[in-house]
């Protein structure tokens, strides 16, 4: 990262403080300003218009919406990997994370079936999740935006040093 990426950087995380992001999302554009710092292994290096992507979808997560993505995050890599199987009638694609999170989601964090989809429905504006329709329904899943943003972010992490206050 070069030294004009760095000012960048800084500037748009005072901006976001001047803002009002709230200290849990500071948090967030820390680290990830801290593993760019750190020269993070990276699948492609992030330069500071790609950082104002990361920022603004960071700095407008509520604290619910955090605890649903850092949620989503464990169960997706908990769950059995995706697989096909072939009967003499079908194929059938099986996604337990895609299939099982949101009654998981439900029960765990006791919010009913409108809360969930309207926390859903609202992180959609940040392209960290994406919808996938199905005959019963919708889902949602963690985009491949999110997959970029953690590789420079610990949500559990920030999550825990905001109970630690």
């Amino acid at each position: 990262i070069t030294d004009d990426d760095k000012i960048s950087l800084m500037h748009r995380y005072a901006q976001a403080a001047m803002n009002g992001a709230a200290q849990v999302n500071l948090r967030l554009l820390a680290q990830v300003i801290n593993s760019l710092a750190k020269g993070e292994k990276l699948a492609k290096p992030i330069y500071a218009n790609e950082f104002n992507r990361y920022a603004q979808a960071l700095e407008t997560l509520s604290e619910e919406e955090i605890h649903l993505l850092a949620s989503m995050y464990q169960y997706r890599k908990d769950a059995i990997p995706p697989h096909s199987s072939i009967t003499p009638n079908a194929v059938k694609y099986e996604n337990e994370y895609i299939e099982n999170f949101e009654k998981h989601y439900r029960y765990k964090s006791n919010i009913s079936y409108a809360k969930y989809v309207s926390l859903c429905s609202a992180l959609l504006r940040t392209g960290l999740i994406y919808p996938v329709n199905q005959i019963r329904g919708t889902k949602y899943a963690l985009s491949p935006f999110f997959d970029e943003i953690i590789q420079l972010v610990d949500f559990e992490d920030v999550l825990k040093r905001e109970t630690q206050k």
